[in-house]
């Protein structure tokens, strides 16, 4: 039975019975309670007596044992009432402290496996156990940033500086770099990781972006990318040479513009906003 209908029940049938009026006939569920074998006592001839046969004092005395029956019988359901209450405010607590410890579910996480899509019970089971640490592994890691090794830090601060001395001396990578400033500022990771493993990554950035192809290292396997980085530094030396009166060299392509903000200028930013491209 529902705990609700179980505590109407009884609410019901502990409020108050009608205080019945002193006659010489007793109620129906009187004469019903009267007529049930007293189990532990036995009856004395005068409770044995119909009330037709009871002088006035003992039916007052009659009258006045039943009703402190019937105040028994109501505590005591008063007090299995307030039991109940007190049962289901614990069950709807522990209910509501479960609701909240468990904030990934279908209803606010779309991701959240659809036991429909699955054959059985244990196949979804597994695939929300899967869920779950998935999305916990992934909160720990964003709410802790990954540590970059003291070496590769080294790396990028030598790296940021050999920019800035580089732009000193070649004006025109400053220039370059403010019109590939997109992609620079939002490297992705496996490029900014191949980058630093180059011998002269300057080098290389100031040949791939004069060139007009920093930004097709994104689409390339890592050994395509060491490649294509390592040959960059070869026509990055070519292009520091003084250029000859006469050639017969094929024009320079021209670098992509960036459609982007460029926000700081090359010479402006600091070694650490630089290192910040690697990092």
């Amino acid at each position: 039975m529902d705990i609700d209908a179980v505590i109407a029940e009884a609410t019901a049938q502990a409020a108050p019975a009608t205080e019945p009026k002193a006659t010489t006939e007793a109620p129906a569920e009187v004469k019903a309670e009267a007529e049930q074998p007293q189990e532990t006592t036995a009856e004395t001839p005068e409770e044995a007596k119909p009330d037709s046969e009871l002088t006035p004092e003992q039916l007052a005395k009659r009258e006045a044992n039943r009703q402190s029956h019937r105040n028994s019988k109501e505590a005591r359901m008063r007090r299995e009432l307030r039991e109940l209450r007190e049962f289901r405010a614990q069950i709807e607590q522990k209910q509501s402290a479960a609701k909240q410890a468990q904030p990934i579910n279908q209803e606010n996480d779309p991701d959240y496996p659809n036991e429909d899509n699955f054959d059985n019970f244990i196949d979804y089971v597994k695939a929300v156990a899967k869920y779950e640490a998935t999305k916990e592994l992934t909160q720990a890691k964003a709410a802790k940033p990954e540590q970059v090794e003291p070496q590769k830090l080294e790396r990028i601060k030598r790296i940021a500086e050999q920019e800035q001395e580089f732009a000193r001396r070649v004006p025109e990578y400053a220039e370059l770099y403010n019109q590939n400033a997109d992609f620079m500022n939002e490297m992705p990771k496996q490029v900014a990781e191949a980058l630093l493993d180059a011998d002269d990554t300057t080098l290389a950035l100031y040949a791939l972006m004069k060139e007009g192809r920093v930004s097709d290292l994104e689409d390339m396997t890592p050994m395509q990318m060491a490649r294509e980085i390592g040959a960059a530094q070869e026509r990055g030396k070519s292009y520091l040479k003084p250029a000859k009166t006469i050639t017969n060299a094929p024009p320079i392509i021209e670098p992509l513009k960036g459609t982007g903000n460029a926000g700081k200028s090359l010479h402006d930013k600091s070694v650490e906003e630089l290192m910040k491209q690697f990092a």
